[in-house]
């Protein structure tokens, strides 16, 4: 995006709308935990750790490293940490309660920081959006896969819908800045000349 008064009136029309939208949150997300069974919990666990940087991330990156597609990594590595960066400064501005503190949900996975936006949904609409830049054919494959962690993370309790969405359109925002402005291959010249 061109202009940064864009991303300013993006971020605080987010920040409004988890105000505004909070007991929609509270009833899709409860909603979505009454659904849960023994065999939803494995396939969202499964789906959640995809987006994590001590398994799902790293084994994304060494099988990039180890494919043809190794030139990918110069815009994904920049840009995942552009995205953990921003999306951490937000939970720490925002400081909104998890969905476990607020509604009694079984929480499934470990937290540290708090809610708003997740970290899950904009490393995945990161990681995806950009190899489905490179790889096209899986980019629809890709961008749903994404859509399955932001879902995954509200079914665990780990987020409510808002706090994914704001994930997915950060996540969505700095992979298309990365590669628009090339940091990637900004990065790889002056890393070269030196």
């Amino acid at each position: 995006m061109k202009n940064p008064l864009i991303l300013a009136v993006i971020a605080l029309a987010l920040i409004a709308i988890t105000y505004i939208t909070i007991e929609y949150d509270y009833q899709i997300s409860v909603a979505l935990r009454s659904v849960n069974n023994p065999v939803l919990d494995i396939l969202m666990l499964t789906i959640t750790s995809l987006a994590t940087f001590y398994i799902g991330v790293p084994i994304i990156l060494i099988l990039l490293y180890l494919s043809r597609h190794r030139k990918i990594l110069w815009d994904l590595i920049p840009a995942l940490a552009i995205g953990i960066v921003l999306t951490m400064f937000l939970k720490m501005v925002i400081a909104r309660p998890r969905p476990e503190e607020i509604l009694n949900l079984k929480f499934f996975v470990s937290a540290i920081f708090s809610s708003f936006p997740s970290d899950h949904a904009s490393t995945a609409f990161i990681m995806f959006g950009i190899i489905g830049h490179y790889i096209r054919k899986y980019k629809l494959w890709l961008y749903l896969l994404a859509v399955l962690i932001g879902i995954s993370r509200v079914y665990l309790g780990a987020h409510f819908p808002t706090d994914v969405l704001a994930g997915a359109l950060l996540g969505v925002i700095v992979s298309q800045a990365v590669m628009k402005y090339r940091i990637g291959s900004r990065l790889k010249k002056r890393l070269a000349k030196k």
